[in-house]
């Protein structure tokens, strides 16, 4: 790497890390190119250099933590499906950048980020579902994925609220259960 390469990752970082300070405060409708460069101590031509603007930056870091968590989700890929496995990545992930999800999961972040990262997981969770309740219609476990995702998201975002205190193998054990138990009642209820 060069000299530039690493000025340029640096800088970005800086960006990046300002610019969730700012998010904590308010909504990223109200954060300036000219606030935020004056909190990274930059000159406006050098954001500009990286960034169309303060929703790129968003938009730009929701795609790394996309990235992340499809990484994450797709990591299992040829093996067995297994939840368990899965969540304990993702909470083990979320536990290193808890802080900084958690400010673009929150109140003055994107509204839809949470829905976006939902739709990324059905594609890996359904099949999950599908295992368990091979005999319920799909749109049965189509609205059974939101309810244990909605549900998941609820547990995940009070585990890091609440300064993730558990291990992640804790919370993933609880939600596999929850979920196996859930599954497995729903299936043989509709065998009646």
């Amino acid at each position: 790497m060069n000299i530039h390469d690493a000025r340029a990752i640096y800088t970005r970082h800086t960006i990046e890390r300002e610019f969730l300070k700012l998010l904590k405060e308010k909504p990223v409708s109200r954060i300036t190119v000219k606030e935020l460069c004056g909190k990274c101590q930059i000159n406006r031509a050098t954001f500009y250099k990286h960034y169309q603007d303060i929703y790129a930056l968003m938009e730009d870091m929701e795609q790394t933590m996309s990235d992340e968590i499809n990484s994450l989700i797709g990591a299992d890929q040829g093996q067995e499906l297994n939840v368990k496995g899965l969540l304990t990545n993702l909470l083990s992930s979320t536990r290193l950048v808890g802080d900084s999800w958690l400010v673009m999961f929150g109140p003055n972040g994107d509204p839809a980020l949470a829905g976006k990262m939902l739709q990324l997981c059905y594609k890996k969770a359904l099949p999950l579902i599908q295992q368990t309740t091979k005999n319920i219609p799909l749109s049965e476990q189509q609205r059974l994925y939101v309810f244990i995702s909605h549900g998941s998201a609820g547990v995940m975002l009070d585990w890091i609220t609440s300064g993730m205190k558990e291990s992640p193998e804790e919370i993933a054990d609880f939600l596999d259960q929850t979920y196996f138990t859930l599954l497995k009642k729903h299936a043989s209820e509709k065998h009646r």
